[in-house]
């Protein structure tokens, strides 16, 4: 009974980082970012500064935590012990695919949006000490950082069907 108890725990801590990695996303692209956009430049700039750091960081650590409790979950309900009955398995293929868009949302993060969001807080430092010409590449890099949050989500939404598909198979 206790190795059932882990493999539950387990499987409830990747699905909860994974919402909440997923959720982040969608908050900051249908919300946060907007909101931002419509203050006043030099409020815009403060918060931009603040937000933008953490922000990244708790996406990035759930993703992390998502991916390490998925790899774990897998290798703990056996499946992976016979590669190839798995893969011959609908849950194998809705895993396997589900797994690798996962770790492309993730790069996508760490090689688009994490770039850009540095950026934007570059610029709006600048911005900050009187650079009116940076407050024009704002909203470049907002559009930028929004459609990376949009792939981001439809990645995401890709994903969770997967799983679900995994797991009523």
């Amino acid at each position: 009974m206790p190795f059932d108890v882990l493999r539950w725990i387990v499987q409830y801590l990747h699905v909860f980082a994974g919402v909440l990695w997923f959720g982040a996303g969608f908050y900051t692209v249908m919300v946060q970012l907007p909101a931002l956009l419509a203050l006043p430049p030099s409020i815009r700039a403060a918060a931009l500064i603040e937000f933008g750091p953490r922000q990244l960081r708790y996406i990035l650590r759930l993703a992390e935590v998502t991916i390490a409790f998925g790899i774990v979950n897998a290798i703990l309900t056996g499946r992976l012990s016979d590669l190839p009955a798995t893969l011959a398995s609908l849950w194998g293929w809705a895993i396997g695919i589900g797994a690798v868009l996962a770790i492309a949302a993730y790069v996508l993060v760490q090689a688009g949006t994490k770039p850009a969001v540095f950026r934007l807080i570059a610029i709006a430092r600048r911005v900050q000490q009187g650079d009116t010409g940076g407050a024009a590449e704002l909203p470049v890099l907002a559009r930028r950082i929004r459609l990376l949050g949009y792939a981001q989500m439809g990645l995401g939404a890709a994903v969770i069907l997967l799983m679900v598909t995994a797991r009523f198979s």
